[in-house]
C-alpha cells in the first residue's frame, strides 16, 4: 500500500523520517483551517501579528540588531533575552504569509559576528561577557528561537537567508558547547527542541547530538543545581514536575523531540512519569503554573484560583510537549490535553480582536486583571503569534496509509493521493461531516474526545456508537459524527476544595459580573441538582449557559461558628466561554464555585 504523500514536506514539527515515531506529521501547506480557527487565523494575520511588529519597534527590539551591527548609537532597552520576542514573531509571520521580513532579517545578519555569534545583548563592548553566566543571560535560549525561526522560514517560504544565520550561531554553539568544548546548557530551555528540528531539516548528527549534550547537562551543577532552572536533578532521575513551568515543559518537549531520534527508552519512562505528575498540577484550562513566585509548579492539587499563574507561555509549551508524546505513542490523551488548553487556557491569551494580551490567566479576578497590549516582558505575544499561525500542523497526522483526525474544524486536507473536507462548527456544536476522496486505500482515524463519553458515528451505510478513544473506519466516503454537547458540572478533587465548573463539550465557562447585574457572583454557590440549560449563543455562536444557584446569607463576621446558610431563592449564574472572559471591560470572574448545602 502507498503512503499518503504530502505536496510539500513543511510539517509544523518534522517527525516525519523520526525512526522511534508512531505517527507521521501532516504538512502545514496540505492542511487549510476555515472555521472557528480559520477565524482566528485571520484576526491573527492582520491584526495581531501586525500590532507585534509595531511594538517590537517601539520598545526597541528591532532596533538592538541596528545598536549591535554599529549601525546605532542609541542605548539597548528591554530585558537580556530580547532577540527571542522578534525571532517568535519572525516564525510566526512565517507560518502566516506575512512577507515584509527581508528588511529585518538583514539587520539580524548585520549583527552576526563572523565567528557565527548573534546576541544584542552582548555585541560590541559588551561581547567578553559571552556565555560569563549560563543561568541568566539566556544567549543559548535566544539562539534556540532563532533556530526555530529559521526552520519556519526555511520551510514555509522555501527561503534560507535567515537558516544561514541560526545555522552559524548552531555552529557556533557546537564548537563552544560540543565534546570538544565544555559542558554547560541554558538557564531556559528551547534550544533542545531548536537543534533537534534543525538536525532533522538539514541532517547533521552534530545538531542531535548536541540536544543530547544540553538535556544531560542539567543536574551536573552547571545551572548552580536550583529547581527554577531544571539543574536540580539530571534529566533521566527526575519525578516530578518542578520549578519555574515553561523552562520545564520546554525541557520535556526537547526529551521527547530526542526520544522521537534516539528511541532512549530510559527518556520516554521518564517523561511518562513527569506527565502524570503535570496532570495533577493542571488546571481545569489547561492551565500550567500555580505559583506567582518564580512562575512555578505547586504541589499536587494546588491549584489556586484568583493566585493562578498559568503563564500563557506556559499553556503552549504544554501543547508542545503533548503533540511530541502524541507523536512518541500515538495515545489519544496527549491530544485531550491539548484541545481543552487550546480552547481555554491558551485562547484566553488573546483578546477577540487580537491586539491585547494575557500574561497570566487566572480562574478567579476581583475585576483588575486585564489584558494589555505589550509587556516589558514580551514572551507571551509572539508566542501566541507563533502557536495561532501553525497550530492546523496539529489537525491530523498519518501513517502509512493511515491518517488520524486529531482534532475537529471547518477545513480541508489535500495530499498527492486524498483530498478530505470537513464541514463543523464545531465547538458550537458536535456535529461534524467528512467527505473523503483518495485514490489508495486507506484507514481514517477519528478521535474521540474524552469529555464525549460516547459518539454516534455513520459511514456509507454503516453506523455505530464509539467510547473515547480513536474510532476507524476502513476507506470512507462520507463519515458523520455526532458529539453530544449537553452542558455538565465538574467537581473538584477533595485536596482542590468542594466547588464545581460549568463545561460543554471543550469549552470551559465562566460568570462574568457583566453579565450577573444585581448580585454578587463572590456570594454565589451552584446547586448541582438542578440542570444546566443553554441560552442565546455568545462568542462564535457558542451557547451560554445558565445554572442555578443560590446567595450566601451576608455577614460581617470573617469567621461564624455555624455554617453559613443560603437564602431559598434560586438564582440563575450566567456563564461565558472562559477564552472570551474581559473582553467587555473590568470586572469580577469566576471560573469555580462553592456548591450549595
Amino acid at each position: 500500500m502507498q503512503t499518503l504523500k504530502a505536496k510539500r514536506n513543511d510539517p509544523l514539527v518534522d517527525f516525519s523520517r523520526s525512526p522511534h515515531a508512531a505517527v507521521r506529521p501532516v504538512p502545514l501547506s496540505s492542511v487549510e483551517l476555515t472555521g472557528f480557527w480559520g477565524r482566528r487565523g485571520a484576526i491573527n494575520r492582520e491584526a495581531a501579528i501586525p500590532h507585534g511588529l509595531r511594538m517590537l519597534e517601539e520598545t526597541g527590539g528591532i532596533e538592538a540588531f541596528e545598536i549591535a551591527a554599529g549601525a546605532s548609537q542609541a542605548a539597548l532597552r528591554g530585558f537580556v533575552y530580547r532577540d527571542s520576542d522578534l525571532y517568535k514573531w519572525l516564525e510566526a509571520a512565517a507560518y502566516a504569509g506575512v512577507r515584509e521580513t527581508e528588511t529585518i532579517i538583514r539587520k539580524i545578519a548585520a549583527a552576526q559576528t563572523a565567528d557565527g555569534y548573534v546576541n544584542t545583548s552582548f555585541a560590541n563592548e559588551n561581547s567578553s561577557k559571552r556565555f560569563t553566566n549560563l543561568a541568566v543571560n539566556h544567549e543559548i535560549y535566544c539562539a534556540g528561537h532563532l533556530i526555530q525561526a529559521g526552520i519556519a522560514q526555511s520551510r514555509a517560504r522555501c527561503e534560507d537567508s535567515l537558516l544561514d544565520i541560526a545555522k552559524k550561531f548552531a555552529d557556533f554553539l557546537y564548537a563552544e558547547f560540543g565534546p570538544e568544548g565544555h559542558v554547560g546548557t541554558g538557564g531556559h530551555p528551547v534550544a533542545e527542541m531548536a537543534l533537534v528540528e534543525l538536525f532533522r531539516h538539514i541532517g547533521d548528527q552534530k545538531y542531535l547530538d548536541l540536544a543530547h549534550r544540553f538535556i544531560e547537562a542539567r543536574g551536573r551543577g552547571v545551572l548552580g543545581g536550583k529547581e527554577y532552572l531544571q539543574d536540580h536533578a539530571p534529566f533521566l532521575n527526575q519525578k516530578a514536575a518542578v520549578g519555574h513551568a515553561v523552562r520545564a515543559l520546554y525541557l520535556y518537549a526537547g526529551a521527547a523531540d530526542y526520544y522521537l531520534e534516539s528511541g532512549d527508552e530510559q527518556y520516554l519512562g521518564t517523561l511518562e512519569t513527569l506527565y502524570e505528575d503535570v496532570k495533577q498540577k493542571t488546571y481545569l484550562t489547561g492551565g500550567i503554573g500555580a505559583r506567582h513566585e518564580g512562575e512555578a509548579f505547586g504541589e499536587p492539587y494546588e491549584l489556586p484560583d484568583s493566585r493562578a499563574y498559568a503563564e500563557t507561555c506556559a499553556v503552549i509549551a504544554s501543547m508542545m510537549w503533548n503533540w511530541r508524546m502524541f507523536a512518541a505513542t500515538a495515545h489519544p490523551k496527549y491530544l485531550d490535553d491539548i484541545e481543552i488548553a487550546m480552547y481555554n487556557g491558551f485562547l484566553s491569551g488573546m483578546s477577540a480582536y487580537g491586539l491585547s494580551y494575557f500574561y497570566v490567566n487566572p480562574l478567579a479576578s476581583s475585576g483588575g486583571h486585564q489584558r494589555q497590549p505589550w509587556y516589558d516582558c514580551a514572551c507571551c505575544p509572539p508566542n501566541i503569534y507563533r502557536t495561532i499561525a501553525s497550530i492546523k500542523g496539529m489537525f491530523f497526522a498519518q501513517n502509512r496509509t493511515d491518517l488520524y483526525c486529531n482534532f475537529y474544524d471547518a477545513c480541508s486536507i489535500e495530499t498527492q493521493n486524498l483530498k478530505l473536507k470537513m464541514q463543523t462548527d464545531y465547538p458550537a456544536s458536535g456535529s461534524v461531516s467528512i467527505c473523503v476522496e483518495s485514490i489508495t486505500d486507506f484507514r481514517l482515524h477519528l478521535r474521540i474526545p474524552s469529555w464525549s463519553r460516547e459518539a454516534k458515528i455513520s459511514w456509507d451505510h454503516r453506523s455505530a456508537t464509539a467510547p473515547p478513544g480513536f474510532f476507524t473506519v476502513e476507506n470512507p466516503k462520507n463519515v458523520q459524527i455526532e458529539f453530544a454537547m449537553s452542558p455538565e458540572f465538574v467537581f473538584t478533587h477533595p485536596r482542590i476544595g468542594d466547588k464545581a465548573a460549568l463545561r460543554r463539550g471543550p469549552i470551559i465557562y465562566c460568570a462574568e459580573s457583566i453579565d450577573n447585574p444585581g448580585c454578587d457572583i463572590d456570594d454565589l454557590c451552584l446547586n448541582p441538582d438542578n440542570p444546566i440549560s443553554t441560552s442565546q449563543p455568545g462568542p462564535d455562536s457558542i451557547p451560554r449557559l445558565k445554572a442555578s444557584a443560590r446567595s450566601y446569607d451576608a455577614s460581617p463576621d470573617l469567621y461564624q461558628f455555624q455554617q453559613p446558610k443560603t437564602q431559598p431563592e434560586e438564582i440563575a449564574i450566567n456563564a461565558v466561554p472562559y477564552y472570551s472572559w474581559a473582553n467587555r471591560g473590568p470586572g469580577k470572574m469566576r471560573v469555580w464555585f462553592p456548591i450549595c448545602r
